[in-house]
């Protein structure tokens, strides 16, 4: 049977049956000779009576299941593997099967989790990990696709289904290189017509034509049948200035019509304008224009031509044109307002926008570049207003719905911004600047999980943007994921070696490695390619503080705050002052810088923060107050203030130490210091929830232990005070209040004795 001799076997079984016929493996080898041959109404017959043995009852159960599935019964098949893995839950046999039934159901995530169970105990699982790949795939997941299908490929290259869908994994994730390597190893071999079309499709996306149109051949050849394949090769004909042979291929699928000489020219000027062959797109589009002289359209492709050359009058004369010939030709009206900015008329490029609104209300594109220039003009309702009104008027708005993510961040609404970053992925789940957005919002709501997942399928050479690969690297960075970080500025820096923004983000992250020497030529080739920016300096300080090396970070930081002043630079400096032994001129010019930019929440939490290290607590309070009157629910300035008023022996540090929580719920540092100050303060029933809460948070701190143990003291529960502070009494690490807690310690000891 296992040769795939099943007559022979058939013989074998029926001389045992014959001889002993309830023989409990002779009856289940039965039901595997009635699937393998397609019986299996045979089959089920006998994986019945196999049951009845305990020898044979859990592989005959699973039998059946199997059987269930392949007559297209899933929900019985579900049912019985359910019966096995309640008495094995982890059967790998059993969990594949029942996967099997949910993905035919299509309750993906219990399939997925019961393919993921069979993969812990048998990782090189061919069957699991080819549908996990699927389910992977469908779910938009690309990066765990790529790895999973990957893998199975690694262990079964044959496989063609795992090989179709890796393929399209990575030409989701805009790896086509990747994607031609793997139909390539074995195009030479198959005849499988779906992965030739998508081997044609990445070589396409290569610009590759020639070799694209080659596996469209193949599968033609293969497939003469299918209209669409033809249909492929026509336009990849087409593409690659065949026109002959693509109208011979449009003709053979009765897709040709009268206007298809116009069209494919039209093709044609269109993609030579994207490869920003100005020159070829001109002499084309004047062609169609002297075929077609009254289209608006051909006078647009003109137009785009001649601003693609610079040719700024004669773009403006033909996009004028082709609005004469149709005042609602919106691409024509977009490239005017396009020109009016260029030019510098901000308000007649605006008129010419506000004109298309008139009889396109929600056009996003529209609606997009008036709400840039209401940012030029500072008019932040304006551009909120503009942003909302493309997200109302289209749920797939994906443009509008970023911009208005970025819009919210940058004013501190980070929760709409996760609401509208979400609606921009749900529209669109494979746009990068969508899953940026989204990754952002949930890194500024401390949701990192879902950042990191959102930022998941953005794998190395899957972004072809420098820009967009430099903000998912910092995104990275500030998730704690150095190594993905460098990776993608790396990829940012093939691209282009001298995109200042890399450079900057991945000398920080050489930085933290100490490759000093890297980051001088780094610091140094910023400086050469940004002369005017502060990065250069700023890096160069960065060295010098990181060797101790004050004085030389201190004039660095402030060549870097001389050519722009910003706050990270201001709190730079005020550190290397203070790590100098200038603490008092350094919160000085924090003062200084604090009077200038007054709205710097970050500047104004480091002073107050120093000033309360320094004991200067009322000026300390000030500052905190200055702060949460722009910012009321800053959670580290209520608890830092909350802190400073009872060290002043001041009655409101009751109220703020209530409120912080309420802004940070599962800060350990906000429960423990409100709970301390209202078990101060009298008030110890919330006082002990508090200081619970903040210790099943962090059981190994000293501090939050100790506070816990006094405020379980409080209530009479000294033995298990006593039981928590036993540990304090014996460790060497010092901590505020360590004497208070080993006399409390001593006390209750004392007191038990008793």
């Amino acid at each position: 049977l296992t040769a795939g001799e099943v007559q022979r076997a058939t013989g074998y079984l029926d001389r045992g049956l014959s001889i002993a016929p309830n023989d409990p493996q002779l009856l289940y080898l039965k039901g595997e000779i009635g699937l393998s041959s397609g019986d299996i109404a045979s089959a089920m017959t006998a994986f019945e009576k196999a049951q009845l043995d305990p020898e044979t009852e859990l592989i005959a159960l699973l039998g059946q299941a199997r059987g269930q599935l392949a007559s297209g019964d899933p929900d019985t098949a579900r049912s019985i593997t359910s019966r096995v893995l309640e008495q094995s839950p982890n059967h790998p046999l059993a969990n594949y099967l029942f996967g099997l039934a949910e993905f035919q159901t299509e309750h993906y995530d219990g399939a997925r989790s019961a393919f993921e169970k069979v993969l812990m105990y048998n990782p090189d699982h061919l069957g699991s990990l080819q549908m996990l790949g699927a389910i992977q795939y469908n779910a938009g997941q690309y990066g765990l696709a790529d790895t999973t299908l990957a893998k199975l490929l690694t262990l079964a290259p044959d496989n063609l289904i795992g090989r179709r869908l890796l393929t399209a994994t990575r030409l989701r994730q805009d790896r086509v290189s990747d994607a031609i390597k793997t139909v390539q190893e074995i195009a030479d071999t198959t005849d499988d017509v779906p992965l030739l079309l998508l081997g044609a499709t990445a070589f396409q996306r290569a610009g590759n034509q020639d070799t694209a149109q080659q596996y469209l051949e193949r599968a033609a050849a293969l497939s003469p049948e299918t209209p669409s394949i033809q249909a492929r090769l026509g336009i990849s004909h087409l593409l690659s200035g065949n026109t002959a042979q693509a109208i011979k291929e449009f003709e053979s699928v009765g897709q040709v019509s009268e206007e298809f000489t116009g069209q494919s020219k039209a093709l044609i000027a269109v993609s030579h304008l994207q490869n920003r062959d100005f020159d070829q797109a001109l002499a084309i589009a004047n062609e169609i224009t002297e075929e077609n002289p009254n289209s608006a359209f051909a006078n647009n492709l003109a137009g785009s031509a001649h601003l693609g050359l610079s040719n700024i009058g004669a773009a403006k004369e033909r996009f004028s044109k082709a609005l004469a010939i149709d005042p609602q030709f919106t691409p024509a009206a977009l490239n005017l307002a396009r020109v009016a900015a260029l030019e510098g008329d901000l308000q007649a490029s605006e008129e010419q926008l506000l004109r298309i609104l008139e009889y396109q209300p929600h056009h996003e594109t529209a609606l997009i570049n008036l709400a840039q220039l209401a940012a030029s003009r500072d008019d932040a309702d304006a551009l909120r207003g503009y942003l909302e009104k493309a997200r109302a008027g289209s749920d797939d708005a994906v443009r509008a719905r970023v911009a208005l993510a970025r819009y919210y961040l940058r004013t501190g609404d980070s929760e709409a911004a996760m609401q509208v970053a979400r609606e921009a992925v749900d529209a669109n789940p494979d746009d990068v600047t969508a899953i940026l957005s989204l990754a952002q919002a949930s890194a500024a709501l401390n949701q990192r999980e879902t950042a990191l997942t959102s930022l998941g399928g953005l794998q190395s050479g899957s972004v072809k943007d420098p820009a967009l690969l430099t903000q998912a690297a910092n995104l990275y960075r500030g998730l704690g994921e150095n190594q993905l970080a460098s990776t993608l500025l790396e990829d940012a820096l093939e691209l282009n070696k001298d995109y200042v923004p890399a450079l900057m983000s991945i000398a920080q992250l050489e930085i933290r490695e100490r490759e000093f020497d890297t980051v001088r030529s780094r610091a140094q080739r910023i400086r050469e390619l940004a002369p005017e920016s502060p990065e250069g300096p700023a890096i160069e300080g960065d060295i010098e503080f990181l060797n101790q090396r004050y004085d030389a970070a201190v004039m660095k930081y402030r060549e870097a705050l001389a050519k722009q002043s910003t706050p990270t630079l201001a709190i730079k400096l005020f550190r290397a002052l203070r790590l100098n032994g200038q603490t008092d001129q350094g919160i000085e010019e924090l003062e200084q810088w604090i009077g200038a930019n007054p709205e710097s929440q970050e500047v104004i939490f480091v002073l107050a923060t120093a000033l309360m290290q320094e004991n200067r607590l009322k000026e300390s309070a000030d500052q905190f107050n200055a702060l949460l009157e722009q910012n009321p629910v800053h959670a580290a300035a209520l608890n830092n203030l909350a802190w400073v008023y009872y060290q002043l022996r001041d009655n409101r540090s009751v109220s703020y130490a209530v409120r912080a929580p309420e802004a940070a719920p599962e800060s350990a540092e906000v429960l423990d210091t409100a709970g301390w100050i209202l078990l101060e303060a009298g008030d110890t029933d919330k006082g002990v929830t508090y200081l619970k809460q903040a210790h099943e948070k962090v059981p190994e701190n000293p501090v939050v232990t100790y506070h816990y143990a006094a405020a379980l003291a409080k209530t009479g529960k000294s033995g298990d005070a006593l039981r928590m502070l036993e540990g304090l009494q014996k460790t060497d690490d010092v901590f505020d209040g360590l004497q208070d807690a080993l006399a409390l310690y001593n006390a209750l000891k004392n007191e038990l004795r008793r």
